[in-house]
């Protein structure tokens, strides 16, 4: 089988939603919301030599499509064309995790995924449960409606039925994380201010999260 390798960190923090508020005295934005958004382009974070495999290129496809109001719209998706593949895409991928501290102004509580207990199943750390999870772990059979994505990871699988219209064909295309543990990663740490966040009842659920404008966190990272 062949086999393509490319590398890729993912951000790890305990519960914090992102908001599209501007600055104020005292962060009174709307209420967070589900949403999508594209960021900016990055360079690569600066790890010191010795530190992280050696970088190498992202693997990415480029495509496009017409939207319900006739733009043409154009992406770039790490992995490969589904439409010309039938075969793994591994990207090697690192944990980074992302420490929120909220000040006595705006909630006095940090979110900090290295902790114990701070996972879904309150006895593990976010680092130590997140591994564990559908984003990593590939033994979950996945469905979207009638079409059955495969048994995969959570992203593998949803760009499975993303494109199934291709995938039905190359039955064997795939993207698959591959998590590297690397020791001595250091957390990046984002204090919130009062005008950009607060710690408020979970909207979606149970307990409490911080808020933090999206942007804000797209230049910090």
């Amino acid at each position: 089988m062949m086999k393509s390798v490319a590398s890729l960190a993912v951000l790890a923090s305990a519960v914090v939603m992102s908001s599209a508020a501007g600055a104020a005295p005292n962060w009174e934005g709307s209420k967070p919301v589900p949403m999508f958004a594209v960021g900016t382009d990055h360079s690569a974070l600066p790890y010191k030599p010795g530190q992280v495999p050696p970088p190498v290129v992202l693997q990415t496809w480029s495509g496009g499509y017409t939207d319900l109001t006739g733009r043409s719209i154009t992406f770039k998706m790490v992995g490969q064309d589904p439409s010309v593949s039938n075969t793994d895409t591994h990207i090697k991928t690192v944990l980074i995790p992302v420490i929120f501290v909220y000040g006595a102004t705006n909630g006095n509580m940090t979110f900090n995924p290295s902790l114990k207990h701070t996972s879904g199943d309150g006895t593990l750390s976010v680092m130590k449960a997140l591994p564990q999870s559908p984003m990593f772990d590939p033994s979950s059979d996945l469905t979207s409606g009638s079409i059955d994505c495969g048994t995969a990871q959570y992203i593998d699988a949803f760009q499975r039925c993303t494109f199934y219209g291709s995938v039905q064909t190359n039955t064997g295309y795939h993207t698959v994380l591959d998590l590297i543990k690397i020791k001595g990663v250091k957390p990046i740490t984002i204090n919130v201010s009062a005008a950009q966040g607060k710690v408020i009842n979970n909207p979606f659920g149970t307990g409490v999260v911080g808020t933090y404008p999206i942007n804000n966190f797209d230049s910090t990272i």
